[in-house]
């Protein structure tokens, strides 16, 4: 089916789609990325066809290797039958707005594989990189028929916990080269983890780290029923993969024995609702803030120095809260 067609028949291309058509999901996803005015009929049709896949995303700063880690993962899934869709958040081009596209290019021995799917897209200044393309896109993937989805986070540091959110299963990676064993704890990325991977497990720290690690486990202000797991892998080697994927099926097993995958399904639509909310909301503030003419005389006061900036922030505010509260 063409875009038009698509857009023209969704109830037709979801069908196509559910029936595992992998360039349906990729051309539905161009029409998410380009927020074509089809997509709320699409996903209307989307959202009746999910539940099936098991949502995995990878948390930690850049450096770590979470994109050589969750290429292993791809071929482990892969030996064992499963399908993959794979959602990288890049960083955004601070000229374009555009992804560097870093993750997909080194992911690209997939791209001839028809039940892998991978997709790069651009954070676009979203908190935690998880924008609203790629949360339509995790449904997407769903209706597809992609048994695991594993969501890569733009590696934001303390922000990058929205992967773990928008999961049934997170894994926090982190590498004892990189000295971000302090940032981890203090962003509680330990504490969202349930599987922790103590990646370029050669180095002579990874011991260490590891010990650091289980000792914030056990020091948790709270405790949940499922014990977050830690594991040491090579992944430019392979090495602890299998152990890793092991783990992140064991906590999917977990959550379908002690009935937690309808919680886990209510925790993510409210994170949705949540983003989708603060997107529109920002995204209303930002055409006020661009077009009105009060808030650029404003800002031409502040440039001239004739007011101050906090002055200023408050009058803007006033004049964008109002203009909205009179749509």
């Amino acid at each position: 089916m063409s875009y038009r067609e698509i857009a023209e028949n969704p109830e037709a291309a979801v069908k196509k789609l559910a029936s595992g058509d992998k360039l349906i999901a990729s051309r539905i996803i161009s029409l998410i990325e380009q927020n074509d005015s089809c997509i709320p009929r699409v996903m209307a049709y989307v959202e009746k066809c999910l539940g099936k896949a098991h949502v995995v995303g990878f948390a930690g700063v850049p450096g770590v290797g979470k994109s050589t880690l969750i290429g292993q993962v791809i071929g482990e899934y892969r030996s064992r039958g499963k399908r993959v869709g794979v959602l990288c958040i890049d960083p955004s081009s601070p000229v374009s707005g555009g992804a560097v596209l870093g993750d997909r290019i080194r992911m690209q021995q997939y791209a001839v594989d028809d039940s892998v799917f991978v997709r790069s897209f651009a954070s676009r200044s979203a908190l935690g990189g998880i924008s609203r393309a790629t949360i339509d896109s995790i449904k997407v993937l769903d209706a597809c028929g992609y048994d695991v989805i594993l969501i890569e986070g733009v590696g934001a540091g303390q922000l990058d916990v929205k992967p773990l959110e928008f999961s049934h299963t997170g894994v926090v990676v982190l590498s004892p080269v990189s000295g971000d064993l302090v940032q981890m704890i203090k962003a509680g990325l330990v504490e969202l983890g349930h599987v922790v991977v103590v990646n370029k497990a050669d180095d002579p720290n990874a011991d260490l780290m590891v010990m650091y690690v289980e000792e914030a486990i056990r020091m948790r202000p709270t405790r949940s029923l499922w014990e977050p797991k830690v594991i040491k892998t090579i992944a430019t080697e392979g090495v602890g993969v299998k152990e890793l994927v092991d783990l992140i099926e064991e906590h999917r097993q977990f959550l379908v024995e002690n009935n937690l995958m309808g919680e886990c399904l209510e925790r993510m639509r409210r994170f949705e609702v949540h983003e989708l909310v603060m997107h529109n909301l920002v995204s209303m503030f930002e055409n006020e803030y661009a077009h009105n003419p009060e808030v650029k005389e404003i800002l031409d006061e502040v440039g001239r120095g004739e007011i101050s900036v906090h002055r200023a922030v408050e009058a803007i505010t006033d004049i964008l809260l109002n203009r909205i509260r009179h749509r």
